[in-house]
């Protein structure tokens, strides 16, 4: 308990007993690549875009934002390809700002009612996106939009989103130059973005500053050089040891923010459902974190009257640092101890998700046993054969459920410009949740923003092959996957989405904060785009009274 200290999620929980873009598809086979093709390994098959070859443009994108059309999960082009020679057709800018369907029917073509604070930071970006491609025929000799013309396409707006919305259209232009391998006029723009924007202004302006850096980021790794305002390699923080340690920025952050809230609750309650016969129960945690996911399971078990547990067993795995695997399962033990709860926690760390085997777990006959993956499963996207052998492995344990919590955004296209208007259109909604939900000056959101989601910012836009670690791939392209695998989606259960559905209302941004079901699966998003998302599969042929 000291090491958590006052630290509860869901401590204003009380416990008790849409279609989100288009259809995907992911290869009917696992497709090994050339190996003599860069990046063969890298690409990955999960891809959820296809395009024909075309020539590339930042406008084709954003017609693809606001425009309609549905975008396939085949990719037969590898990244070291997609992003020197080739994008969708040009009726597309507009299509995937379609996707984040917020923004612009609140304010359609009446200007002079739009205020500052009504627009949310994706809806600037749309808007931007919007103007970006109007101005596109306005152009100078050099490509460029002079300071008369941002004015005249944003006549009638609000001064602060006027000023906001040229910001955009700022970074937007700067994207298109680096994509066009235009890297001189690509620095001006960047130039001015550093001087309009900061880590500290408003959420758009920390998104463009972060967003510009990662831009710079890629022209030094393309051009090999490190500029005055490059960000180089430098930063070398491990991501994943920083979220798999109890780090009080993280643990602060996740309090704050309610998506991650929302999904333990729903991961909680469905547990708690399909166990209440249960006297064993072994919960298998595929790549654990700071263990801060278990408190209120632990809590709900403890306090069950009826047919009481005997056992709490939760196996926790890793990759990495089995110190700190070893310590969460140790504060998570002590955290047991306190609740007088029978509880085991059993540390798995191996080099390689490929070298785990069923009886490296000591599963028991008398157990209960429910697989739980949050995040792991988007990090194996790059490595098919890891994924393969994961699933293998899940398949001999035969789970009553695996329960999947995973990021719910395209940001895995090979295409350099559509990957990066999906991930500014994603991390706007979450810069913009952090404006509603957390102070301007707080620490832990300048640690989280600054560092956190800077780095992932920029291995999203700048990085290639392996090194692209931050892949997410939407719920319909995960559906897919393990279909694949024969595996049916599970009803997460009445009570679970309920006690979600109350718990969003008793929060502040509750009005902000959107709840909604995607099949069988729990979708949180923030103002109508999505952030995450939780689903439970089992395998076919598991009976239904297990379940």
């Amino acid at each position: 308990m000291e090491d958590y200290g006052d630290f509860n999620p869901f401590r204003d929980f009380e416990f008790c007993e849409s279609n989100v873009f288009d259809e995907a598809r992911v290869f009917s086979d696992f497709q090994r690549y050339d190996e003599q093709l860069e990046a063969a390994s890298y690409c990955g098959f999960l891809d959820s875009l296809k395009y024909d070859i075309a020539s590339p443009s930042i406008k084709t994108h954003l017609n693809e934002i606001v425009g309609l059309g549905g975008i396939s999960t085949d990719i037969q082009e590898v990244e070291c390809a997609a992003e020197k020679s080739w994008a969708p057709p040009l009726t597309t800018l507009l299509e995937i700002l379609n996707q984040y369907k917020c923004g612009l029917r609140r304010m359609r073509d009446t200007r002079e009612g739009i205020r500052a604070d009504g627009l949310s930071t994706v809806d600037i970006i749309r808007i931007a996106g919007a103007k970006f491609i109007q101005s596109s025929t306005s152009r100078d000799a050099d490509g460029n939009l002079s300071a008369h013309l941002y004015d005249y396409y944003l006549h009638g707006y609000p001064e602060e989103v006027k000023r906001n919305v040229r910001l955009g259209m700022t970074l937007l232009a700067a994207a298109e130059k680096v994509g066009d391998h235009k890297f001189v006029a690509a620095i001006e723009f960047l130039d001015q973005c550093d001087v309009l924007s900061s880590a500290s202004g408003n959420s758009v302006e920390r998104i463009v500053h972060h967003f510009s850096g990662a831009l710079r980021e890629k022209i030094d790794r393309e051009t090999g050089t490190v500029s005055e305002n490059g960000l180089g390699r430098r930063l070398t923080l491990d991501i994943e040891a920083e979220i798999t340690k109890p780090s009080i920025p993280v643990l602060v952050t996740h309090q704050q923010i309610p998506f991650f809230q929302l999904q333990q609750l729903c991961t909680t309650q469905t547990i708690m459902e399909n166990v209440t016969q249960s006297k064993k129960v072994h919960v298998i945690d595929l790549g654990i974190r700071n263990g801060s996911q278990w408190v209120i399971l632990m809590q709900a078990l403890a306090a069950r009257q009826e047919n009481p547990v005997e056992l709490l067993k939760i196996t926790a795995i890793g990759t990495f640092s089995p110190e700190l695997i070893e310590e969460t399962g140790k504060r998570l033990e002590e955290f047991a101890k306190d609740l007088k709860l029978p509880f085991s926690c059993n540390t798995i760390t191996v080099s390689d998700m490929m070298d785990l085997r069923e009886d490296h777990i000591g599963l028991q006959d008398d157990e209960t046993v429910i697989v739980y993956s949050q995040f792991l499963l988007r990090s194996m996207i790059p490595h098919p054969d890891r994924l393969e052998s994961i699933m293998s492995v899940i398949k001999q344990i035969n789970p009553i459920m695996m329960v999947v919590a995973e990021i719910d955004a395209n940001l895995n296209s090979p295409v350099f410009v559509t990957r990066f208007i999906d991930a500014l259109l994603y991390y706007s909604a979450f810069f913009d949740s952090f404006e509603d939900c957390m102070k301007r000056d707080d620490e832990n959101r300048k640690f989280t923003e600054c560092v956190l989601f800077a780095k992932a910012i920029r291995t999203i836009v700048a990085a290639k092959g392996e090194e692209r670690s931050q892949r997410h791939v939407k719920l319909n392209v995960w559906r897919a996957f393990f279909h694949r695998y024969r595996m049916a989606e599970v009803d997460l259960g009445i009570s679970s989405t309920s006690q979600v559905a109350l718990a969003k209302n008793s929060l502040p941004c509750a009005k902000s904060c959107t709840v909604e079901m995607n099949g069988k699966s729990l979708v949180i998003g923030w103002k109508d785009t999505p952030i995450c998302f939780l689903s439970a599969w089992k395998f076919e042929g598991t009976s239904e009274h297990d379940i």
